[in-house]
């Protein structure tokens, strides 16, 4: 699978791709956009340019960096497509000096936790009901990466 970085033209499938996998009302292709335009930020997708598989997307601060949003659409999970786009995002901010990369992923997400934490990853903390799934409300995990 092709991994590359993400620029704004990719704003609008990165858009798509998102509500695909957490549902309407995610971030939109504006936000997404909004994001790409600041200096700060690092995106990467997997897939070709007509149907990207997956993206992460990260903000980079002096020598901190956060995993802003980290999907892959459900037909193309358990392929290796996440924890390839997370071993670039690693691997560039390593290259740019960064001491740590941290997140918050949903309780509820065992997958994601246990890929996080075949990379490395740590829990530092909890953010109770920090996620909403209609009237539902999921904790996030404090996860952290020390490089």
């Amino acid at each position: 699978m092709e991994t590359r970085i993400a620029s704004l033209y990719d704003a609008a499938s990165l858009g798509r791709l998102h509500s695909e996998c957490f549902g309407v009302g995610q971030w939109s292709a504006r936000q997404i956009a909004d994001s790409l335009t600041l200096s700060t930020t690092r995106a990467w997708i997997a897939g070709d340019n007509k149907s990207p598989q997956g993206f992460i997307m990260c903000q980079l601060v002096r020598d901190e960096a956060e995993i802003l949003t980290f999907c892959v659409t459900p037909h193309a999970r358990r392929c290796g497509i996440g924890r390839g786009l997370l071993n670039t995002l690693i691997l560039d901010c390593r290259h740019e000096k960064a001491r740590m990369i941290y997140l918050e992923v949903a309780a509820d997400n065992p997958a994601a936790l246990a890929l996080y934490e075949q990379a490395g990853f740590g829990a530092v903390g909890r953010r109770a009901g920090y996620y909403a799934r209609g009237a539902e409300k999921i904790d996030a995990i404090l996860l952290e990466l020390i490089l």
